[in-house]
């Protein structure tokens, strides 16, 4: 997984370069984790186990916190 993430991040200096043009290439190499047997939640079970707050509908029009970084970022280097 290290070795991933150091491709990943050089990848990422070389497309910062190019203006993230092909960003979804870089992304859909990324290796997919596969979750642990056993301990999977819905997001619904989350709710009810108290691991998250219930959202609204204002809370379900935000973004992840990743899309928010992505985001900010594609605004400030426009």
């Amino acid at each position: 997984m290290e070795e991933a993430i150091d491709v990943f991040l050089s990848r990422m200096e070389q497309e910062e370069k190019r203006g993230f043009k092909d960003l979804h290439s870089i992304l859909s190499k990324l290796p997919m984790p596969t979750p642990a047997p056993g301990r999977t939640f819905t997001v619904d079970q989350a709710i009810e186990a108290g691991f998250l707050p219930e959202h609204d509908h204002d809370m379900a029009d935000r973004f992840t916190p990743s899309e928010l970084l992505l985001y900010s970022h594609a605004q400030e280097y426009r």
